[in-house]
């Protein structure tokens, strides 16, 4: 094999590409750094970030030599002034002690499409949570800057809070540490074995005879995918070989396969492969009546978020849920929270939802919760259903409740939907957990034959 150069040539670039990849994931790949991407999600912009206005964001760092972070921020109405401060606070027991603060001028925080915060490696800060608070007390309120945030949670780990009050979402941002490479690794692939494993002679030792191995693998499989031996293509192609008698040039050959039989094969199977891919096109291209579908689970970044529990992500939640071995996507809203939709209602309109507790709370003492529908159209408040649930008390009431409500008076305006949560009777929100399956908005292409106007089923 090695003296063909094409082979040799395909041997590097397999093995090469292997290697690099491995070099680039243990050395230049930060790994245990909290980031919160542009490109993940959709994103929106916090406004008007200047006097007393301020914006936080928690994380947490499971790497040690936490020295940088950086946020995205944009100029809201052309040029921007005065000092943008930033401060990092390290999270202890629920208590903030400042680590780091500074002032940089906005036209450097606004300058690129991301500004790096770096600060004096902060060592040991795995498994250590901190506080980012960005403001801007000395920029005029008519020349403010926005930063970049992102409407979903696309980070578990921390929360975004303005003006002290938690938001649903995330601040776009990227972290930083000196040692978030191989030692985290490390740590993270061998954390119950004795010292031994994590020290670097095992570590380069380990890694040796990986690629070792590798790269006899990488030989074998380019010399299999090259076929035979270069003297064993030779003696094919003269039809003998050498130190043989030929008196085995008299052994019948296998006479080759028919080119006929071969086509014949390849058009079968271009004709099962039409069979089966033509219904599939026409199927998923085929108008369905119920093509227009607002989703509001897939819109519920852009929902107002209201709760008395004190924290949202306390009181809200999106989760598959199953009841009676029927799982569906849902709206976990736990009692007294309301969730608020701006939305243009489309013509022909119905609101289509499957409500319950969570099982979970069956069996737990309440007494019960109250799901509430509402529309607010300039300003007049419209009650469209309420109903009580109480599977503690009433064991019947353990299933799956379909909820149809006609939208049609409201068609064409732009108006708050509402999903409210109310504790029982009793005023007791202990054990009540509130779900909304599937909760959507349909409207058929075709005028509805029939719809009944606020029924629960």
């Amino acid at each position: 094999m090695w003296h063909d150069r094409r082979r040799m040539a395909a041997f590097l670039l397999l093995f090469g590409s292997i290697f690099g990849y491995e070099i680039s994931r243990l050395f230049f790949v930060q790994h245990g750094t909290p980031r919160v991407s542009p490109a993940r999600g959709r994103t929106t912009l916090i406004d008007d970030i200047s006097g007393r206005r301020e914006v936080a964001q928690t994380f947490r760092i499971d790497a040690d030599g936490f020295d940088g972070i950086s946020v995205h921020a944009r100029p809201r109405r052309g040029d921007v002034a005065g000092d943008v401060v930033f401060e990092l606070y390290d999270v202890v027991a629920g208590r903030d002690r400042l680590v780091y603060r500074v002032a940089h001028p906005a036209e450097e925080v606004v300058a690129d499409q991301a500004f790096r915060l770096s600060f004096p490696s902060i060592v040991p800060s795995r498994g250590r949570h901190f506080r980012l608070r960005v403001r801007a007390p000395s920029t005029p309120a008519e020349r403010p800057i926005a930063l970049v945030a992102a409407l979903t949670d696309e980070y578990d780990g921390g929360q975004l809070f303005v003006d002290g009050r938690e938001q649903w979402g995330d601040l776009v941002f990227e972290t930083s540490a000196r040692y978030a490479t191989v030692p985290w690794l490390l740590d993270q692939i061998m954390p119950l074995g004795p010292w031994w494993l994590r020290t670097w002679w095992f570590a380069s030792a380990l890694f040796l005879i990986w690629n070792t191995a590798l790269a006899y693998a990488c030989f074998l499989a380019i010399a299999r995918a090259n076929g035979a031996r270069p003297e064993q293509a030779r003696h094919t192609l003269d039809g003998t070989s050498r130190g043989t008698d030929r008196r085995a040039d008299t052994h019948p050959r296998q006479a080759p396969m028919p080119v006929q039989l071969s086509r014949r094969r390849a058009s079968a199977a271009k004709r099962w492969f039409a069979a089966v891919l033509v219904p599939l096109v026409g199927t998923a291209g085929w108008p369905t009546p119920n093509d227009e579908v607002i989703n509001l689970l897939d819109r519920f970044s852009e929902a107002r978020k209201e709760t008395d529990l004190g924290q949202l992500h306390l009181a809200f939640a999106l989760t598959p849920v199953t009841i009676r071995d029927e799982r569906k996507p849902a709206l976990l809203e736990l009692p007294p929270s309301v969730a608020t939709w701006r939305l243009q209602v489309p013509p022909e309109a119905t609101f289509v939802a499957d409500i319950g507790l969570a099982p979970h709370t069956w069996t737990m003492p309440t007494d019960g919760a109250i799901f509430i529908v509402e529309i607010i159209d300039r300003h007049r408040r419209s009650e469209l259903a309420r109903l009580e649930l109480a599977p503690f008390i009433v064991p019947e009431q353990r299933r799956w409740f379909p909820v149809r409500l006609d939208l049609r008076p409201w068609a064409g305006r732009t108006v708050d939907f509402v999903l409210r949560t109310d504790p029982g009777r009793a005023n007791n929100p202990v054990n009540d957990a509130c779900v909304w399956g599937s909760p959507r908005i349909v409207a058929p292409r075709a005028p509805a034959t029939r719809t009944t106007r606020g029924v629960w089923r």
